[in-house]
């Protein structure tokens, strides 16, 4: 109950943001690309502090998911939770992980298509969907 209530608080106060800050996201924005060509910003430091919130999160949702589990089969022998189990965590890894690892790998695509050289209308409409597909690098 306390990992869904802290997960509804980060989600409303997402949302509450967006909404009472709106005049606001550019001029965060314009402050992320000065502080990010700041050649003194460490920017392992900004990478590990983003990595270890998402840990958290995950980790809060992912103890939620597996005592929901152990709940739904609470009256089971040890062999059915524990497969119940293992089969919940493996498909939490494989599923979690593999989206992101195709994102991640799309992205690259984009990146590889926005490089692509020339000027006949198959590298510009290359081009064009590496635009569409390479959000995150978008002008580089």
């Amino acid at each position: 109950m306390l990992g869904g209530l802290f997960l509804c608080y980060e989600g409303v106060e997402k949302v509450w943001h967006k909404l009472a800050h709106r005049g606001e996201s550019e001029t965060h924005k314009q402050e992320l690309v000065q502080a990010l060509e700041d050649p003194n910003l460490d920017l392992r430091a900004v990478e590990k502090d983003k990595i270890k919130g998402a840990i958290r999160t995950d980790f809060i949702l992912s103890a939620e998911i597996i005592v929901i589990a152990l709940g739904t089969v609470a009256a089971a022998s040890f062999g059915t939770r524990v497969a119940v189990l293992v089969g919940i965590a493996l498909l939490m890894t494989v599923g979690v992980y593999g989206l992101v690892a195709a994102i991640v790998k799309l992205d690259d695509a984009g990146v590889l298509l926005l490089g692509r050289a020339g000027d006949g209308p198959a590298a510009k409409a290359s081009r064009a969907l590496g635009r569409g597909s390479s959000g995150s690098r978008r002008g580089s």
